[in-house]
């Protein structure tokens, strides 16, 4: 009895995968199903990554970038512990913010996990942000850079960050 149920169950299989007609080609004139290509990176875009780790440190700390040019960054969460404890974001703050004016804004109890270290009242201040980033996680931005040189600073606002995890835009 066993071996007439394998023999059965091996035909099952075996006739499942096969089929008596040949695979029909694609009616005239349809095309092909294909992927569609990856997007061509933008020549007119400057593009930056910026890594985030446990050690509350971007591992790019300038960057520079040309007048009116359009620029993207993406933030990666290189780091291992929870959100909670060590997430990361990427704020450019527009023209002429320094970075004491701006902490002030998003320090407790205005910065809470809720608006993600950015309350609504400091984003007045603010070119381009990511959201907060667990480990493992990126987002990206992208803004215009201004139309004159400037300056630019770039901070996470998780609270107890910003001092040492910031970095500058250098607009030339």
């Amino acid at each position: 009895m066993f071996a007439q149920r394998a023999i059965a169950l091996v035909l099952i299989a075996t006739l499942a995968g096969c089929t008596s007609e040949p695979a029909k080609p694609a009616a005239a004139g349809t095309p092909p199903p294909t992927t569609p290509p990856a997007a061509a990176p933008d020549a007119n875009v400057a593009t930056f990554t910026v890594q985030g780790n446990d050690a509350m440190q971007y591992d790019v700390k300038q960057i520079d970038v040309k007048v009116g040019q359009r620029v993207r960054i993406t933030l990666k969460n290189v780091g291992a512990l929870p959100k909670a404890a060590m997430g990361h974001n990427l704020v450019v703050l527009r023209k002429g913010v320094t970075l004491d004016q701006f902490v002030a804004k998003v320090m407790a109890p205005l910065g809470t996990p809720e608006n993600e270290y950015l309350p609504e009242a400091a984003k007045k201040d603010v070119l381009a942000h990511t959201k907060q980033l667990g480990p493992g996680e990126s987002d990206s931005i992208e803004f215009t850079a201004p139309g004159l040189p400037a300056e630019l600073v770039y901070v996470c606002t998780f609270p107890g960050h910003f001092a040492i995890m910031n970095g500058k835009i250098s607009v030339k």
